[in-house]
This record gives structure tokens, sequence and C-alpha cells, in this order.
């Protein structure tokens, strides 16, 4: 038995208390020669083989060799992914080398079994066997809320599932801009949230504190929108027949990488903190399916680079939400 074993299978347990304790148990199959064994009882020889180490920790009854419990309730966790759990693999069930020996001499001594009529076992009190670390197991856990009868195929689509509820929840972007066009027929100013493909709108006074308690004045939903326009260069546009969506965990990372690398460069520029007095060039454009143009102004240019670089991410790559998934 190799020191490390990838086990490649998956498993579904539906309706399940977070609270239980659910066992798993590693078995091992039946060699051929114990199959032919058992079923030669008749035969009045056999051949004497040497049993491995490994056979004084095989259940005699089911095969198991080792065995552990966890609690689902490790793995509730909101919007968790990939989770991975390292298990303690214990036996209580194994023999000590004096109990193998004796049950095996006594097991294989068939002649003197079946011949023998003088011979008496010696009756022996059973040793008390403690329970045994022999391993560990390491196993990558979702937990899911559905909706419905419908259960994912496999552990792949269940994590794009996921990934794709993480990215229409999360907000990826947010701050002050000036809108022209769309719903604001003049300049306006407003505090805008990019969350999921939608940015949502919100009164210029907003209480930061209770953004999320206030529903938005109104929505743009990106999913409309063709192309990205910054510094009268169209950053991307999206072809008339190309497919809008793409896989939602490479869009995820995609998202995080970026945000990540614009935190870095705000600690870099943290003490030249300087707001850019051309204003042309704090804007970027987004063009609509049905030829409308919305400009937005940023208060300044890192600031525009930010909205730029995470809307050149989603916009025509937004990935579909499940319906059997639960928000």
């Amino acid at each position: 038995m190799a020191h490390t074993m990838m086990i490649d299978h998956e498993m579904r347990i539906q309706d399940v208390d977070p609270n239980e304790q659910i066992a798993i148990t590693i078995h091992i199959a039946a060699t051929q020669n114990n199959k032919r064994l058992q079923q030669s009882n008749s035969s009045w020889y056999h051949r004497m083989k040497t049993p491995s180490d490994l056979q004084r920790y095989v259940h005699e009854k089911d095969g198991s060799i080792c065995q552990t419990l966890f609690s689902p309730n490790r793995f509730v966790a909101e919007d968790a992914l990939d989770q991975t759990a390292s298990l303690m693999l214990v036996n209580n069930w194994y023999r000590t080398n004096q109990q193998f020996s004796n049950s095996s001499s006594s097991s294989s001594s068939l002649l003197l079994r079946r011949t023998s009529t003088l011979m008496k076992k010696k009756s022996t009190v059973p040793a008390i066997v403690r329970e045994k670390a022999v391993g560990k197991i390491y196993v990558q856990c979702l937990y899911l809320k559905i909706k419905g009868s419908y259960v994912p195929r496999d552990i792949d689509e269940a994590v794009e599932a996921l990934n794709a509820k993480r990215f229409h929840h999360t907000d990826w972007q947010s701050g002050y801009l000036s809108q022209l066009g769309g719903n604001a027929k003049q300049l306006n100013r407003r505090f805008f949230k990019l969350t999921g493909g939608c940015l949502f709108a919100y009164p210029e006074d907003l209480d930061i504190g209770k953004k999320d308690n206030q529903p938005p004045l109104y929505k743009i939903p990106l999913s409309r929108a063709t192309r990205l326009i910054c510094d009268s260069f169209v950053v991307v546009e999206r072809a008339q027949h190309q497919s809008q969506s793409t896989n939602p965990t490479t869009l995820v990372s995609q998202l995080e990488r970026v945000i990540m690398l614009d935190d870095d460069e705000d600690d870099q520029n943290e003490e030249s903190d300087v707001k850019t007095e051309n204003q042309e060039k704090n804007n970027f454009q987004l063009v609509f399916d049905n030829g409308d143009k919305i400009h937005f102004g940023c208060e300044s240019l890192e600031e525009r680079n930010k909205w730029v670089s995470v809307i050149e991410i989603i916009i025509c790559r937004l990935p579909p939400l499940p319906d059997w998934i639960m928000n």
C-alpha cells in the first residue's frame, strides 16, 4: 500500500443536517486469492502465504481498514468555495502481532483443525484494543443550498454555480461618478456600485453607512453594453454574434487579481494623491445595443483606471446565474 494515494471519487449527500456526524470508511477490495480461499473450503490442502502487516488492520467482516468522522457544519459558510479539510483516519479493530499470529496459524493449520480431536483451543481473554491513528484523508467539500430537486452533476458544476453566485452578489467597484446620458439628461453626480453585471445609482448625498438598506434610483445593465471607450480609444467591443457568457471561475479570478493590483497601486501613490485637473482625461463612455452612449466622469485618473479595468473584464462576459441555486 502506497504512502500517499489519490482517490478520485465524488459523492453527494442530500438533505443533510449540518449538525449530524458523517462517517467515511475506507475498505480494501478482496483479492482473488482470498475469494478462491473462501470458495475452496472443501479442499484438503492450501498454500501457505506470509500475510502482510496491513492484514492486521483489516476488519474481518467488511474489509474496512480505517474510519473518520466529520460534521457538515464545519463547511457551512457563506459563499464557501473549494473547502479542503484534513481528517484523521483511525482504526480501533486492529489486531496485535500476537493476536494476528495466533489467528493466522489457527486458520492456516487446516489439517490440524480437521484431524485432531484431542487438542483443544486455549481460552483467551480478548485484549483491549485502543483507537489508533493510521493516517489522514484530505477532502474537498462544498455545501450548497438549492431550489427544487435539481442536483449538480459533479463538483465542477457546483463550483461554477457558486462562483456565478459570488460574481452577481459582489460589489466589484464603488464610488462617485458624474453621469451624462441614459437616465441623466444633464450632468449629474451619483454614487455608483458595480454589483455583478449592473451599475446601481444612488443619490449623491447617500449615507455610506446605510447604502445597503437604501434602494437604488436606477440600474444600468452591462449586459446591454457593446463598447467601452476611454481616451477616444475602444477598450473592448462585443462582436454582433459574440456570446456574452464566460467561465465564472475564470471571471472571478481575473477580477480579484485586477482589484488586488489596483490596491497595490493605491498604496504606492498614497503620498502623491493629487487630482488631475484635466477632467477630460478622467472620463470613459459606454455604448449600448440601442445606440445610446453614457459618459461617466471620475474624480481622478486613478479612479477612472479602476473603473475601466474592472468594466473591461465584465463587459460582454457575464455568466448566467443558475436558477437552481439559492440566493
